[in-house]
Order: structure tokens, then sequence, then C-alpha cells
């Protein structure tokens, strides 16, 4: 049986899990809630395995309708660093280098 991080590959929290990671936006409640009808426990076990999963709440007419997604990890651009000498070289032109 396959883990992912601290989740079994076949459980319900690895389910919802993908079905999130997939979807890359707001999932309404109901369709996680047609994989397991306690969504929101298998959401908290996600979150205490370290998986940072939002949740929003809308009201349409008076009736709640929550959303859930995987929030997106930053992207890190990795910066080019140029580095300029600050000192002057020890040796400049070759003054006080031992002769050959």
């Amino acid at each position: 049986m396959k883990k992912l991080g601290l989740i079994h590959d076949s459980s319900q929290e690895a389910r919802i899990l993908r079905f999130l990671e997939r979807r890359k936006g707001w999932v309404p409640a109901p369709e996680l809630a047609a994989i397991s009808l306690q969504y929101c426990a298998r959401i908290a076990g996600l979150r205490r395995a370290g998986y940072d999963i939002e949740n929003r709440l809308e009201i349409r007419d008076g009736v709640r309708h929550g959303f859930y997604r995987v929030k997106q990890q930053p992207q890190f651009v990795k910066p080019t660093v140029t580095t300029t000498p600050t000192t002057p070289p020890l040796f400049p032109d070759g003054v006080g280098k031992y002769p050959d």
C-alpha cells in the first residue's frame, strides 16, 4: 500500500487530496461528499498531516455553499547573484609575488 506523506494511498483522505490537486481550483463541498460524507473530518486529517487546504463560504439566496482547494505553493525563482569585488586584490599586477 503506497503512502502520500502520512496518508495511505487507498484512504478517503488520499482520494480527496488527489481530487483537490487535479481540480487546481475551488471544489464545491458536495463533490467532496461524493467521496466521503465526513469530508470535513478527512480534510482535518489532511491538515494535521501538513497539507495546506483552504476553504471559503459563499451565501447565495440565504443558502451556504462551501468550497475547498489545496493552497498553491509559491513558485520561487532562484535569484541571480552577481558579485563585485569590494576590496582590491592582494597582489595587483604581480607585485609582491615570489620570483620564479
